[in-house]
C-alpha cells in the first residue's frame, strides 16, 4: 500500500462512496489552482514541445545535415519508436501509485534534458558525429515523451473534471500555439541563416528547452490528491499479457485503436511536407519560419474550436473534422507550388494535427474505469507510436522510388480509411455512457 490511505485492489474495483465523495470534494476545491497550472504548462511547455515536434524544424535540420530523405524519415521514425518503448513501463509504475505528479516531474525533466542535449550537440559537433548524436537524441526525446504522455494525461484526467477538459485543452493550446507560431516565425527569420545551413537550428532547440522547462516548472502550482484506490503491483510482463483482454473487452475502444492506427499511418507524409515546399522555395530560414508559423498558428486558431465542439458534442466530432481537414489540406499542398497555397495547406495541416491530438487524448480518458486509465493511455500511445515509427521509414523509401505524389496519395488513402471508420463504426464513448 502507498500513502494517503489508499486501498490496494487486485481488480481495480471502485472506491467506497465515502472515499469517492472525499476525492470529488478535493478535486472541486483545488480546481482553480489546478486549472491555472495546466493552462500555464500548455502555454509554455507545449510551446517548446511544438518547436521540436512540428514537421518543419527537425526534418529541415536533418535534411540540411545529410540531404537525405531517408535520414529525414528515419529521424521521424526514431522519434516515434521511442514513444513505443516507454508507455507500458510508465503505466505499470503509475497505476500502483496514489499520486502521479512526482513521476510527471521526473519524466518531464528527463525529456527537457534530451532537448538541451540536442541543442548542445548541434553547437559543439560537426559532420557524422553531429548526425549520429541528433538521431540518438531524437530517439531519446521520443522515449521520454511516450512515458510523459501517459503521466501527464493521467494527471489531467485525474484533476480536471470531464465537463472542463475540452475548453481547458482548447484555450491553453490556442494560447500556446499562438506563442509557438510567433516564436517559430522569429526563429526562422532571426536564427536560421538565409542560405539554408544548419547553423541556427541548435539555437531553436535551445529556445525550445527553455520554454519547455518553464512549462514544467508551472506544474509546481498543482495540488494532486491521493487516489482512493490503486491496483496491486504488477510486472511489465503482466501488463503486456493483459493488453489483449483489455482491447477485446471493448469493441468501441478496439475500433478507436484502428482509427488511431490508420491516422498515424497517414502521417508517413508529414516529414516531407516542408521538403516538398522547399523544392520550389528553398529551405532557407524565411521559408521554414513562415510555414512553421502557418502550421502552429492554425493550432492556435483551431484549438478553441475543437475544445468547444468536443465539450458540447463529444470528441468524436472534432476527430472526424480533423481527418476531413487533413485530406483537404494534402490536396491543397499538391495543387500548386505557389507560396500562398503552400501557406494555406500548412494552415490546414496544423489545424488537422491539433484536432486529432486533442480528440485522441481526450477520447481515451472517457473509456472504462479510472483505475485502468494509465494502461489505456499506454496501449493507445504504443499503438500510435508503432505505426508512426514504421510510416516515415516507408515514406522515405517510397520517396526514392516514386516521389512525393505517391507518398501523399497513400497518406490520404490511410486518412480516408480512418475517416470512414470514424463516421460509420465508431460511437462517441461519452454519448454511450450518458445513454446507459
Amino acid at each position: 500500500m502507498e500513502g494517503g490511505g489508499a486501498r490496494v485492489m487486485d481488480t481495480g474495483a471502485s472506491a467506497s462512496t465515502y472515499d469517492q465523495a472525499a476525492f470529488d470534494a478535493t478535486i472541486k476545491r483545488d480546481l482553480p489552482r489546478n486549472y491555472t497550472s495546466h493552462f500555464l504548462h500548455g502555454m509554455l511547455g507545449m510551446t517548446g514541445f511544438r518547436l521540436v515536434f512540428a514537421p518543419t524544424f527537425v526534418p529541415a535540420y536533418l535534411f540540411t545535415l545529410t540531404h537525405s530523405t531517408v535520414i529525414v524519415g528515419a529521424g521521424t521514425s526514431l522519434l516515434y519508436l521511442g514513444t513505443v518503448l516507454s508507455p507500458i513501463a510508465g503505466a505499470a509504475r503509475l497505476e500502483r501509485r496514489t499520486r502521479v505528479l512526482p513521476s510527471a516531474f521526473a519524466i518531464g525533466g528527463l525529456m527537457c534534458l534530451q532537448i538541451l542535449l540536442l541543442a548542445v550537440s548541434g553547437l559543439l559537433l560537426d559532420g557524422t558525429p553531429q548526425v549520429v548524436a541528433a538521431l540518438i537524441l531524437i530517439f531519446a526525446i521520443g522515449f521520454f515523451t511516450g512515458a510523459q504522455r501517459v503521466a501527464f494525461q493521467a494527471l489531467f484526467g485525474k484533476v480536471i473534471p470531464l465537463s472542463k477538459r475540452g475548453r481547458l485543452q482548447g484555450w491553453r493550446n490556442m494560447v500556446g500555439g499562438g506563442l509557438a507560431a510567433v516564436v517559430s516565425l522569429l526563429a526562422g527569420r532571426l536564427l536560421i541563416s538565409g542560405d539554408g545551413s544548419d547553423a541556427g537550428y541548435p539555437t531553436v532547440f535551445l529556445l525550445s528547452f527553455v520554454l519547455t522547462s518553464l512549462g514544467l516548472a508551472s506544474l509546481s502550482l498543482m495540488r494532486e490528491p491521493h487516489v482512493p484506490v490503486v491496483r496491486a503491483p504488477r510486472s511489465v510482463g503482466d501488463h503486456l499479457r493483459g493488453m489483449p483482454a483489455m482491447i477485446r473487452g471493448d469493441d468501441n475502444y478496439r475500433t478507436f485503436l484502428l482509427i488511431q492506427s490508420l491516422t498515424m499511418a497517414s502521417r508517413m507524409a508529414a516529414p516531407f511536407y516542408i521538403l516538398y515546399a522547399g523544392q520550389a522555395h528553398g529551405l532557407d530560414g524565411k521559408t521554414v519560419g513562415i510555414l512553421s508559423f502557418a502550421f502552429l498558428a492554425a493550432d492556435m486558431v483551431t484549438n478553441a474550436v475543437w475544445g468547444h465542439l468536443g465539450d458540447r458534442h463529444g470528441f468524436r466530432a472534432p476527430l472526424i473534422a480533423s481527418l476531413v481537414l487533413s485530406i483537404v489540406s494534402t490536396v491543397a499542398l499538391l495543387s500548386s507550388t505557389q507560396f500562398v497555397w503552400l501557406f494555406i495547406a500548412f494552415l490546414g495541416l496544423g489545424g488537422a494535427a491539433s484536432g486529432y491530438l486533442m480528440s485522441a487524448l481526450l477520447i481515451v480518458l472517457e473509456f472504462g474505469p479510472r483505475e485502468e486509465l494509465a494502461m489505456r493511455l499506454a496501449i493507445s500511445t504504443t499503438v500510435e507510436g508503432s505505426l508512426a515509427t514504421l510510416a516515415p521509414i516507408a515514406g522515405g523509401a517510397m520517396m526514392l522510388l516514386a516521389g512525393y505524389g505517391a507518398v501523399f496519395a497513400l497518406s490520404m488513402a490511410f486518412a480516408s480509411g480512418a475517416l470512414a471508420i470514424a463516421v460509420f463504426r465508431f460511437r462517441d464513448p461519452r454519448a454511450l455512457r450518458l445513454a446507459a
